[in-house]
């Protein structure tokens, strides 16, 4: 086989032959994959390990250089019971992401 990568992905490619003649990279699509967990740790025994350097990497919008975390708070609220982070409750007829554990 030789030198390769693999990527895991969201969405759908398309005009894999095309890409082929264009760039000389042969694209296997496998289709939809119910266990994305599973395949990475796949690709993952037989990938080539070295110190000092990474095995994985994320492109496009889930690269690290588009993430922003929020900034996490210098006192936390903590549960007095089990110590848990304390969240403010939000209506659960409300959309959009959940908000970090330590709001």
């Amino acid at each position: 086989d030789g030198p390769h990568f693999h990527a895991v992905g969201y969405g759908w490619i398309v005009h894999t032959k095309a890409i082929e003649q264009d760039t000389g990279y042969i694209v296997k699509n496998i289709g939809v994959i119910n266990n994305v967990g599973g395949t990475i740790w796949y690709q993952l025994t037989h990938c080539g390990i070295q110190a000092g350097r990474q095995t994985v990497t994320y492109f496009g919008l889930c690269a690290l250089s588009k993430y922003k975390s929020p900034p996490v708070p210098k006192e936390l609220n903590l549960c007095p019971v089990c110590g848990a982070i304390m969240r403010k409750y939000q209506d659960e007829t409300q959309t959009g992401p959940p908000p970090p554990p330590w709001l």
